[in-house]
């Protein structure tokens, strides 16, 4: 076998370690896309879709009331009971909040934004330890022809299981924000409670 030729071998060497400018050029060419895809990555995460701005509402009013709240005893069993309250839409019932708009009750009342309004109510009952013993909620959409209009649960049952002092709590809210005349309206949440010894 013929001897190897390492006469040329320092020339190679150098060749293949030293810096020239194609080896340069050659370098960047792989660095260049690395940096691309890592300055890509976060511009990703960073949708703007996931931070959209909220609007300002311009008039909040005390639209939402009550038509009754009551909690009562059930001649048939201890720790019977039965509960009835009524929830509405009333525009008229807070005037003032139109003050400084521009708009006045009448003239929303009419706006199609104002024939329908959703009512998310939520009740609840306590003993006297403040331990809650029953509660529902629900969404009712109303209808509000000329801004007015309400609901009514009817008489409902409940076996609370004991006898003692119950609370009962109905809070009523509104995720609504209605557009009229270029203004934005939201109904203010509202609760009202009541105490009542259940034999």
């Amino acid at each position: 076998m013929a001897p190897a030729d390492i006469s040329n071998a320092p020339a190679r060497a150098h060749a293949n370690h030293g810096i020239s400018r194609r080896r340069v050029l050659h370098g960047a060419a792989w660095i260049a896309p690395a940096i691309t895809v890592a300055t890509a990555i976060p511009a990703a995460a960073s949708s703007p879709e996931t931070s959209a701005p909220q609007r300002s509402v311009d008039v909040q009013g005390n639209w939402l009331v009550f038509n009754g709240v009551e909690l009562s005893n059930v001649n048939s069993g201890v720790g019977r009971a039965q509960y009835v309250f009524g929830m509405g839409f009333r525009v008229w019932n807070d005037q003032a909040a139109f003050n400084g708009s521009g708009v006045q009750a009448w003239q929303v009342s009419t706006a199609q934004e104002f024939q329908t309004w959703p009512i998310t109510y939520k009740l609840e009952i306590r003993n006297a330890a403040g331990t809650v013993v029953h509660t529902t909620s629900e969404t009712r959409d109303l209808a509000t022809p000329n801004g007015d209009g309400g609901w009514n649960s009817g008489h409902v049952d409940l076996n609370l299981g004991a006898s003692g002092t119950y609370t009962m709590k109905v809070s009523i809210s509104s995720s609504k924000i209605a557009l009229v005349n270029g203004k934005t309206f939201m109904a203010l949440p509202w609760s009202q409670e009541v105490t009542k010894s259940i034999t």
